[in-house]
């Protein structure tokens, strides 16, 4: 059996965030660095210039570090998955929020059920149980 090739090059994974502290920064960094060897990564900042400036030169060179594009509409979030999805070519999208961690194969499989959708909805999976 041949190892999984991976979500593929038509794939990006859209972080919206907007901080006003960088509790976590570090563990969040080292995710990112992981998913570049796997997949497109843009993330769209929304937090105040200091941790914007901050992020940037924090964040692995290959992610996509832009702030939301001003009239995005929504909420925070909501602008900064359109901007994402609009200065991106990929086909199929994860959007994700900052809590979220996909191991590879499950970025995979989330990639792969858009080859048959146009949505996929992934259920929260809580461990252990609140």
């Amino acid at each position: 059996m041949s190892e999984d090739p991976g979500p593929g090059p038509d794939t990006e994974y859209i972080l919206p965030v907007r901080w006003t502290d960088d509790a976590g920064l570090e563990e969040l960094v080292d995710y990112l660095r992981e998913l570049c060897a796997w997949t497109r990564v843009t993330v769209v900042d929304g937090s105040p210039t200091e941790l914007f400036t901050r992020h940037r030169a924090l964040f692995p060179p290959p992610v996509r570090h832009i702030p939301p594009a001003t009239g995005s509409g929504g909420n925070g979030k909501v602008a900064g998955v359109l901007t994402a999805a609009r200065v991106g070519d990929a086909e199929r999208l994860v959007i994700a929020d900052d809590d979220v961690r996909y191991t590879r194969g499950q970025l995979a499989v989330a990639f792969a059920g858009l080859d048959d959708a146009e949505v996929v909805r992934p259920q929260n999976f809580f461990t252990p149980l609140p």
